[in-house]
């Protein structure tokens, strides 16, 4: 009777039962195999290839030990890294549409060690439970840019802050109980995803590829990854906790122009405002579509810079085509060029 009554308690406040997680997390398993993930992740995220195999491996590994609490299968933490813009956190962002246990994206710069400003593990795994609609404990929790609380940072007393915060991000890793405001929260069933670039960390001209979910010509050559996350500035006791390494590589031109494809299509595309507001059709050249890839490639801002330099090259021709009465715009090479030079003349 008083399970009965907490199970109504729970259904009424929106969370869903530890049952009934449990019974989506089996349909889940059933309906979703890695490879159908990867074909998911594949219609929106281009290249990444080995990542996007290590990410549905994640997501169905940690649903299948959410349906099936009786077995004693243990967790495997996940670090996912590279270059700015290569997909790392959209990764996640896709698998959250589709899984069926709670994945939280948090942004590593607000955590904190215990006596300072800003979220300490106890408020971050609370904000987390009232945020979840099911049970925290059997979610996915992805500390993106956590390079930021890698790097040492210290504070006017000399102390290295980052050290007490990792210290704190090690015991929810491990698997304990935490006190989160009135309630205890057991993180022994939550996977940790670490994401970060990491710069520098994988730079070739000092050592080879790590090895993980990589190309296998490059899986041949390794690197001790817990050594180099050490020298970095992670403690030892939380590189150890980490069960898998994940590299993503850098975009290339062809990755880039495969991205434009998709920035372009109306449903993505802002041209598409302009042509139901003001009915002006808006088209790329193709040199032009090249000379962004080319840019962005050369950039190291990865996939972000293709909508930056589609949105400004849109409104710039636009603003063009209404002053000149014109219904169509066309963006040319040129156009994306004269950005450049303004771009380099404002700095």
């Amino acid at each position: 009777k008083g399970r009965k009554i907490v199970e109504m308690l729970n259904v009424s406040s929106g969370k869903e039962t530890g049952d009934r997680v449990r019974e989506k997390c089996g349909i889940f398993a059933k309906q979703w195999k890695p490879e159908r993930i990867v074909s998911f992740l594949n219609a929106y995220l281009i290249g990444q290839k080995d990542a996007k195999k290590a990410a549905a491996m994640l997501l169905y590994t940690h649903v299948l030990r959410v349906a099936h609490p009786d077995t004693d299968a243990k967790k495997s933490n996940f670090l996912f890294l590279g270059p700015t813009g290569c997909g790392k956190t959209e990764l996640f962002r896709l698998l959250k549409k589709i899984s069926p246990v709670s994945i939280h994206i948090v942004d590593s710069t607000s955590l904190t060690s215990e006596g300072f400003v800003g979220l300490n593990k106890g408020d971050l795994l609370r904000h987390l439970k009232e945020e979840s609609d099911d049970n925290l404990e059997t979610s996915i929790i992805v500390l993106d840019e956590c390079d930021k609380m890698i790097r040492p940072e210290f504070s006017s007393s000399g102390e290295n802050v980052n050290v007490s915060i990792q210290g704190d991000i090690l015991k929810m890793v491990e698997g304990s109980k935490i006190l989160a405001g009135m309630s205890t929260i057991d993180t022994t069933r939550i996977t940790f995803v670490f994401i970060g670039a990491f710069a520098g960390l994988l730079d070739r001209e000092k050592a080879p590829p790590v090895c993980g979910f990589m190309k296998e010509s490059e899986a041949k050559q390794t690197i001790n990854l817990e050594e180099k996350l050490c020298e970095y500035g992670m403690i030892p006791e939380l590189a150890g906790r980490i069960g898998e390494f994940v590299v993503l590589e850098p975009l290339k031109k062809g990755d880039y122009l495969r991205i434009l494809e998709l920035v372009i299509k109306p449903e993505n595309n802002i041209a598409e405002l302009y042509r139901r507001e003001d009915g002006i059709q808006i088209s790329f050249e193709t040199e032009a579509l090249e000379e962004i890839a080319e840019q962005a490639a050369k950039s190291n801002l990865g996939a972000r810079q293709l909508t930056n330099f589609v949105g400004q090259a849109v409104r710039q021709e636009v603003y063009d085509a209404m002053k000149d009465g014109r219904g169509e715009a066309v963006i040319t090479k040129e156009r994306i060029c004269d950005l450049k030079r303004n771009k380099v003349e404002r700095r």
